[in-house]
């Protein structure tokens, strides 16, 4: 498994695809997002990637005419995909996939609907509110093709891309970096790059052979709060439900509120240094 800082990047062996496989626009009918569609993928073109996955929450995403142009005149191939959200609030990135992803809820219903084109990804699964968790990966470890290790990190924050880096480790599975792009400032930050031909079949296959490296840098505090800070604000503070929601959770700790978020206690607040 290869792992290398961003800065490095230069130096990528021909034939190594820039690949993102987890994107959302503001076509997602989740979240209220700034580009759409095809700004996205002239801003993904900007920055030399060759292939980015549109993984919406929830709606697997479809071809649209402006999309393909935009694809075609940048050059930039897009994999149709979904993140789905399963019934304990955990996600799973599948890509090239179609309509028969819809109504999935749970890992038995992804494993009776999974066709050999697919590609699935366990999204951020040590992550709290959002990921699988340890017991389900390790029940289900034959259903992936590869871990997520996601980009909002640095070296005070990285104990859940850890747990995913060693779940890795024991199953054999390839470790995907992913920008999770919501904003734009979240390009180019952590993404993969993959030895294969620029087509679905052949970036899927050589991705389950592990022919994948990863690129990421850690965040600063400050651009991870004011990441934090321009999500909230897009998709919960212009809302009264919000609101609603966490002053029930406050009355009620350990509940997931509105999109898995779960308030925890002070004491899990705390930043510990990766000797502790």
């Amino acid at each position: 498994m290869n792992i290398r800082s961003r800065s490095n990047d230069t130096d990528r062996k021909k034939g190594m695809l820039k690949v993102e496989l987890h994107c959302h626009t503001s076509a997602d009918p989740v979240d209220n997002l700034p580009l759409d569609i095809v700004s996205t993928i002239e801003r993904a073109a900007e920055f030399g990637y060759d292939a980015i996955a549109m993984t919406h929450h929830d709606a697997y995403y479809k071809h649209t005419d402006e999309a393909l142009e935009a694809s075609e005149r940048t050059g930039v191939l897009v994999l149709p995909g979904v993140e789905a959200t399963l019934d304990n609030n955990g996600h799973v990135l599948i890509i090239n996939c179609g309509s028969e992803v819809e109504g999935i809820r749970s890992l038995d219903d992804l494993a009776r609907i999974r066709r050999p084109e697919h590609l699935v990804i366990a999204a951020h699964p040590f992550y709290p509110g959002f990921g699988l968790g340890e017991e389900l990966l390790e029940r289900y470890s034959t259903l992936f093709d590869g871990v997520e290790w996601s980009h909002f990190w640095n070296h005070y924050t990285i104990r859940p891309n850890l747990r995913a880096h060693q779940f890795c480790r024991r199953h054999d599975l390839p470790l995907v970096g992913t920008g999770d792009i919501h904003v734009p400032s979240q390009i180019n930050h952590t993404y993969a790059l993959v030895n294969a031909e620029k087509n679905p079949a052949s970036i899927t296959e050589a991705v389950r052979a592990g022919q994948v490296e990863l690129v990421t840098e850690p965040l600063s505090f400050f651009e991870m709060a004011s990441f934090f800070a321009e999500l909230t604000w897009r998709n919960q503070l212009t809302s009264t439900k919000f609101w609603k929601q966490l002053g029930h959770d406050l009355f009620d700790r350990g509940r997931p509120a509105s999109g898995g978020l779960t308030i925890p206690d002070a004491g899990q607040l705390a930043l510990r240094p990766l000797h502790a």
